[in-house]
């Protein structure tokens, strides 16, 4: 009886009420091709961290296909956070107790929203089955744990990111344009945007989250984050996953990278301070991976080749570390270093490239080119540093590198070679 109860809390559209009655939401321009893919596709997953907006985005869309003339008890919202029942259960109960009416030869759309799919082992198999008898039924579904997807399955799949810099100077009501991959258009850009520079700290703190966009309380910000972020996955979500793991122990490792992220891992190191086999390194690593907690990158030894060295381990968001770490965010080269991550989440970065003491944080895929980006979180590069980047561009093959650093902008020209020095507030802009 008590999923019969959730059931009709969670879908107060068929008594009338909006799903976002009275809220105010951050909307992204990702929602419109979220919305547009329900006609073009069987199955839409948002995958993506918890917290980043993915229900706040299944409500939007919910309200908006009722504006749009769909019968309110024509969409159907399950949550499955409580385990109260499966998506099985759910849909059999739609039909016997709301439609009245079974699905099969229905001709009728009919839209199923899916809160945390992954938290049903048996999800595919339902969504083929009632698939396979009505063609016109629309599944959207969201999940903070990356899943596999069946091929049988016409699926787009929608990684929900964190706000870009850009989107979140937006919903602060300033304008902001796109920059153009171009020298010129960056310098204007530079002097037009300066102000924005005193905001970036700000929004690496607040992690790129939707509700932490107008907060500057820094105590409410750690908090948010840690209550509802962080121990919602280390202590719901991570013990779910397929195989026992324990709570206390993905918080742990999750500690323990925070405090040094963007360095190569060392899993002899982990396993000492975890007290556990680098067995169980592996396996809590995979699980901090599949729940969006952290980032890994190889280190590319040649041509489409990753490398057995050890992978550089990423937050996925800057505000797990202001969370457990915030005197930290008072050192430049810590906040170089999640610069780095936050790049590697935005830009879907795969390699780094280290060779002795050279290193590329980041080999950036764009337009066909791969291009060179380094992290040097300082006001001002000396000559030695630039001299050094270069010798990377020459080693790597490359014309074009990019140097992020805290404030200054520069255009260097060595040879055939371009050093192009811009600040992060800046860069973060043109993702």
């Amino acid at each position: 009886m008590s999923h019969v109860l959730r059931i009709r809390y969670f879908n107060q559209h068929w008594e009338g009420r909006r799903m976002l009655e009275h809220k105010k939401i951050v909307k992204r321009k990702i929602y419109d091709e979220i919305y547009e893919s329900l006609n073009r596709y069987q199955l839409t997953i948002i995958t993506g961290p918890v917290g980043i907006g993915k229900t706040t985005l299944m409500y939007y869309i919910i309200d908006r296909l009722i504006d749009e003339g769909v019968k309110p008890k024509n969409i159907l919202y399950i949550s499955l956070e409580d385990d109260i029942c499966s998506i099985k259960d759910a849909l059999r109960y739609y039909e016997s107790e709301i439609r009245m009416r079974k699905i099969d030869g229905d001709t009728e759309e009919i839209f199923i929203f899916i809160d945390e799919i992954g938290l049903d082992s048996n999800w595919a198999d339902t969504i083929k089955y009632y698939l396979s008898i009505h063609d016109k039924m629309r599944f959207l579904a969201s999940s903070s744990i990356r899943i596999e997807i069946p091929q049988e399955i016409k699926t787009k799949v929608v990684e929900l990111k964190p706000m870009t810099f850009k989107e979140y100077l937006i919903e602060l009501g300033h304008e902001v344009s796109d920059i153009e991959f171009d020298k010129l258009e960056i310098r204007k850009k530079y002097i037009e945007y300066l102000d924005y520079s005193a905001y970036f700290k700000g929004y690496l703190r607040k992690g790129g989250y939707p509700g932490l966009v107008y907060i500057d309380d820094d105590r409410y910000i750690r908090g948010w984050i840690k209550n509802n972020i962080i121990d919602r996955i280390t202590y719901k979500l991570i013990p779910s996953l397929k195989g026992k793991r324990e709570a206390t122990l993905a918080e742990k490792l999750l500690r323990i990278l925070a405090f040094d992220t963007g360095k190569p891992i060392n899993y002899n190191s982990i396993a000492m301070l975890m007290e556990k086999d680098i067995r169980t390194v592996s396996n809590y690593l995979e699980a901090l991976q599949t729940t969006y907690m952290i980032n890994m990158v190889k280190n590319k030894l040649g041509e489409g080749r990753g490398s057995r060295k050890l992978p550089k381990v990423y937050l996925y968001t800057p505000g797990y570390a202001y969370s457990l770490y915030p005197e930290k965010f008072n050192d430049d080269e810590y906040i170089g270093n999640l610069v780095e991550g936050l790049l590697a989440t935005h830009l879907n970065a795969k390699y780094y490239w280290k060779r002795g003491n050279k290193e590329v944080g980041i080999l950036w895929e764009k337009d066909g080119l791969e291009i060179p980006i380094v992290i040097k979180y300082v006001r001002r590069l000396t000559r030695r540093e630039i001299k050094k980047v270069d010798t990377i561009l020459k080693k790597i093959g490359s014309k074009l590198g990019i140097i992020i650093v805290k404030d200054s902008l520069e255009f260097v020209q060595i040879g055939d070679r371009n050093i192009w020095i811009i600040p992060a507030w800046l860069f973060t802009l043109m993702i």
